[in-house]
C-alpha cells in the first residue's frame, strides 16, 4: 500500500501521537513516510495541530466535521453521530457498527473477530465521508477556486482563503502590505481590548445578528435569509482593506437609535459612523469611492457561483459550495490582529451595516 492521500478521523490528535510514540518505543523506523531521510513530524500553527508526512497528503477529517454548519445541532461530532447523520441524507451508505458492550467483555464474549469488524466499519465510513462528502469540495477548492495544492487546503486555517487570495490580488495591483492588522490600527484594537478579556467573561464587539424575538410562543412565524449576506455588504459599501480609514473614536455613547449612517461625502470619499451597542461606542470611518479589490473579487466569486447554480451541470453542486466558501471566507480574516492583508474597520463595518 502508497496512498497518496491518508485520511483519519481525529488523526492528528490521537492516531498519529500514538503510532509514533509506539514506533519510538519499539526502535521502529518510520515507515509513512515516502521520502527517504525526511521522518514525519508535527507542525502547529497556532490554531491547530497537524501532522506532516512527507510526499503524501494528510486528510484528517475531523477538521472539515467540526467547521461544517450543517451538523450544527448534532448531539455531537463523533464518527458514528456524523456517519448516521450523512446516510440519513442519503449522502453516505457505510456507517460504524456500535459495540454494545465495552471492548474487553466483547472480545471475551465475541472474540477479536467482532473488533475487527468494527475497525473495519470505522474505516469504512471514514472513506465514504471523506470521498462522498468533503474530498469533492476540497478538490474544487483547490482546482477551481484557489488553484493549489491539495494539502494547501486540507491544511488551510480560518484567515488562510483571505491571505492568499487577495495577497495574490494586492500583488497584481502593486499594492504593498505594511505589517499586520493591529500594527496599522492600534488605536481600535486596543479598545476592544479593553473591553474584552476572554476570561473575565468581558464583552466582545456587536455582531450581524441582532436579538428580535420575544420570548414565548410565537405563531405564524415567517424565515427568510439574504443571499451572500456579507459579501452583498462588502460590494454595496465598497469596503477593502484599502479603502476604509479610521476618522475617529466617540466613546461612552448610548444608543443613538442606528446602527451604521453615512454622514457626508466629498469628491473621492464616503464618511460613515458605525454605533457598537456592546462596546458603546461610534467608529467614525471613511470609505473611498474608487474600487476596492476585495469588492471586485467578491461580485466574480458571486457570479461564478450564480452561473454553476443556473447551468446545473454535472458536479455544479460541489463547486458553487466551494465558491460559498471562498466568498464568506474573506469577512473572518479582517477582525484578526495578526493578518497582513486585513482591515478591523471592515468586519466593524460590515456588522454594523449587518445589523
Amino acid at each position: 500500500v502508497n496512498p497518496d492521500i491518508v485520511v483519519t478521523f481525529y488523526g492528528d490528535l490521537f492516531d498519529y501521537p500514538y503510532l509514533f510514540e509506539r514506533m519510538t518505543h519499539w526502535h521502529i523506523p518510520d515507515f509513512l513516510t515516502r521520502i527517504s531521510g525526511s521522518p514525519c513530524f508535527k507542525r502547529e500553527s497556532g490554531l491547530r495541530t497537524m501532522w506532516e508526512i512527507p510526499g503524501r497528503c494528510n486528510f484528517d477529517l475531523q477538521y472539515e466535521v467540526n467547521a461544517d454548519q450543517r451538523l450544527y445541532g448534532l448531539k455531537n461530532r463523533k464518527l458514528e453521530t456524523v456517519g448516521e447523520y450523512f446516510r440519513a441524507e442519503g449522502m453516505t451508505e457505510a456507517f460504524p457498527i456500535i459495540l454494545p458492550e465495552g471492548i474487553y467483555r466483547t472480545i471475551r464474549d465475541r472474540g477479536v473477530n467482532a473488533i475487527g469488524a468494527y475497525n473495519m466499519a470505522d474505516v469504512n465510513v471514514t472513506h465514504e465521508i471523506a470521498v462522498n462528502v468533503y474530498y469533492p469540495l476540497l478538490i474544487s477548492l483547490a482546482r477551481d477556486v484557489v488553484r493549489c495544492d491539495l494539502q494547501s487546503i486540507v491544511w488551510r486555517t480560518p484567515y488562510w482563503f483571505s491571505e492568499t487570495l487577495l495577497g495574490r490580488r494586492f500583488q497584481s495591483e502593486n499594492i504593498l502590505c505594511d505589517g499586520t492588522n493591529e500594527e496599522r490600527f492600534p488605536k481600535v484594537f486596543k479598545y476592544i481590548d479593553k473591553h474584552f478579556d476572554e476570561s473575565k467573561g468581558k464583552i466582545r464587539p456587536t455582531g450581524a445578528l441582532v436579538e428580535l424575538r420575544h420570548r414565548g410562543l410565537m405563531r405564524n412565524v415567517t424565515k427568510f435569509d439574504f443571499s451572500s449576506m456579507y459579501p452583498s455588504i462588502i460590494r454595496a459599501h465598497n469596503l477593502s482593506p484599502e479603502t476604509v480609514h479610521f476618522e475617529g473614536l466617540l466613546k461612552d455613547i448610548d444608543h443613538p437609535g442606528w446602527h451604521a449612517k453615512y454622514t457626508n461625502e466629498d469628491e473621492e470619499k464616503k464618511y460613515a459612523e458605525l454605533y457598537d451597542p456592546n462596546l458603546r461606542c461610534i467608529w467614525c470611518i471613511s470609505i473611498d469611492k474608487e474600487q476596492g479589490i476585495l469588492p471586485e473579487y467578491e461580485r466574480e466569486l458571486m457570479e461564478m457561483r450564480a452561473k454553476e447554480r443556473k447551468d446545473k451541470t454535472d458536479g455544479y453542486q460541489t463547486r458553487q459550495g466551494a465558491l460559498k466558501i471562498a466568498a464568506n471566507s474573506m469577512f473572518g480574516n479582517q477582525r484578526l490582529g495578526f493578518a497582513s492583508r486585513a482591515n478591523v474597520l471592515v468586519s466593524l463595518a460590515i456588522l454594523a451595516f449587518g445589523r
